[in-house]
C-alpha cells in the first residue's frame, strides 16, 4: 500500500512540539483486555490509517505509511488508582509525530478499583472529532452495536491546491490566511515539565456575563464558548505577554466539517481551521467580557469554505517552498502574546462505553504553551491551562 500524502493542515502537527491528542478514561469495572484487543483489530479495518507511521515521500512531502502492527495496545496489570486531579502521564506516554515513529498508542491499566483506558494519537492523523469517532466505534463494536463508518475520502481540497512560484509566503500572509504564527522553531516539550493550572467556571458566572451584555446589546447573541474564551483571554494573556508588543491574540480551532459543505460529516482526519483575533493589551484590560466575546465570535464566524481553502493553499505553497520541516516554525498561538482555546465540552465521552456504562471520569493533556482546554463539568466547565 502506497503512503497516503498529508493534507496541508496536517503538516502543522509534525515534528517538534507536534501536540498529540491524549486522553485517559476511568471505568469502575475491570475491562477485559482480550475482548478489547479482538474488537480493536476489527475497528482498525474501518480506520486503517491509525495503524501507520510518518514517512518522507520526497524532500517536500510526508505520508502516512500503513503497517499492520504500528498501533500498539499495551496492558498493565497494576497501576495507580484514578484521580481526576492527577496527570494522564500516569497512564500513557504521548505520541511523537516524527519520521518512522508509530502514530497511535493505547494502554489499558488495571487498578485496584477499575480500569483506565488511555489513548494518544497523532494530531496529524486525527482531530477531536476523529479521535472520539474511532474510540466510540471501537466501543460499539465491542458491544456489537451499529456504528457510523468513517469517510476515508481525503480528496476534498485537492483540486483547490495550486503552486504559484511567484507568490512568496510571508509570516504576515500565514497569519492572515491561516491564523497561524511563523517564528522560532518549536521546542520539543518534556511532558513532565509542563505546568498546568485548573480553573472552574460556573454556569452562574457565564450566565451573568451573558445577561449583562444582552441588556446593553439585545440584537447580538453570544454563546457560552464566546464568554468562556473571552474570560480566559482577559485573565491569562496579560500574565505572560511581552509588554513591548502592543497586540494580544486569541486562537480558536474550528471543525471544518461544520462549515465546508463538500467535506463529509464523518471525515477521518484532521479537518480544522484556526480563527485568530487580536486586541491591544490596553483594550483587553479595559473592555468588558461581553465586548471581548464579540471579537471572539466574529473571528470564529469568519471561518467558511472560502477561508478554509485559502488557508490550505497558503500552507501548501509554504510546504513546497520550504519543505515539511519548516512547519516546525509554525505556532498554533502567538508564542509570546497569545493563547489557543479548545472547547472539548461537546466531545462524546460517554460514548466510549465498552460494557454498558461509560467512563466515570477522564483526564486529558495538552503541551501547547499558552493552550487551554475547556472540559465539561457539573454546574459549569473546568479549564486546563498550560502555562508558558
Amino acid at each position: 500500500m502506497k503512503p497516503i500524502p498529508l493534507t496541508p493542515i496536517e503538516y502543522i502537527f509534525t515534528g517538534a512540539g507536534s501536540q498529540p491528542i491524549t486522553f485517559a478514561f476511568y471505568y469502575k469495572e475491570h475491562l477485559n483486555p482480550e475482548l478489547l484487543m479482538g474488537h480493536l483489530k476489527e475497528t482498525l479495518e474501518q480506520f486503517p490509517i491509525l495503524s501507520s507511521r510518518l514517512v518522507k515521500i520526497s524532500e517536500q512531502e510526508y505520508g502516512f505509511k500503513y503497517e499492520q502492527d504500528a498501533l500498539t495496545f499495551l496492558v498493565r496489570t497494576s497501576g495507580p488508582d484514578f484521580d481526576e486531579t492527577s496527570s494522564v502521564l500516569n497512564y500513557i506516554e504521548p505520541i511523537q509525530t516524527i519520521e518512522d515513529a508509530p502514530l497511535a498508542r493505547i494502554t489499558l491499566t488495571q487498578t485496584e478499583n477499575g480500569s483506565v483506558l488511555a489513548a494518544s494519537i497523532s494530531h496529524a492523523l486525527v482531530d477531536g472529532f476523529s479521535f472520539f469517532h474511532f474510540l466510540s466505534t471501537w466501543a460499539r463494536n465491542t458491544r456489537n452495536d451499529r456504528s457510523l463508518p468513517p469517510s476515508l475520502d481525503r480528496t476534498t481540497f485537492d483540486h483547490h491546491l495550486h503552486s504559484n512560484p511567484f507568490e512568496k509566503i510571508t509570516a504576515k500572509k500565514i497569519l492572515e490566511q491561516s491564523g497561524l504564527f511563523f517564528g522560532e522553531k518549536r521546542m520539543e516539550t518534556d511532558p513532565l515539565s509542563v505546568q498546568q493550572e485548573r480553573e472552574f467556571i460556573s454556569i452562574e458566572t457565564i450566565r451573568t456575563h451573558l445577561l449583562k451584555f444582552k441588556k446593553i446589546n439585545p440584537d447580538i447573541s453570544l454563546t457560552d464558548n464566546d464568554i468562556i474564551t473571552a474570560m480566559l483571554w482577559k485573565k491569562y494573556v496579560p500574565q505572560w505577554c511581552h509588554t513591548n508588543i502592543p497586540e494580544t491574540f486569541i486562537t480558536c480551532p474550528v471543525d471544518l466539517r461544520r462549515v465546508v459543505k463538500p467535506l463529509s460529516r464523518n471525515y477521518l482526519g484532521c479537518a480544522i481551521a484556526f480563527a485568530t483575533a487580536s486586541i491591544k493589551l490596553e483594550d483587553l484590560e479595559n473592555k468588558t467580557i461581553g465586548e471581548i466575546a464579540v471579537i471572539v465570535k466574529n473571528a470564529v464566524k469568519s471561518v467558511n469554505t472560502e477561508t478554509a481553502i485559502a488557508a490550505m493553499q497558503t500552507l501548501d505553497i509554504f510546504r513546497k517552498e520550504n519543505g515539511p520541516q519548516a512547519f516546525e516554525h509554525l505556532h498554533l498561538c502567538h508564542p509570546g502574546n497569545g493563547m489557543i482555546v479548545t472547547n472539548l465540552t461537546r466531545m462524546p465521552v460517554q460514548d466510549i462505553n465498552f460494557t454498558g456504562s461509560g467512563p466515570k471520569g477522564y483526564l486529558t493533556f495538552t503541551d501547547v504553551s499558552g493552550g487551554a482546554a475547556i472540559l465539561a463539568s457539573e454546574d459549569g466547565v473546568e479549564v486546563l491551562v498550560s502555562m508558558p
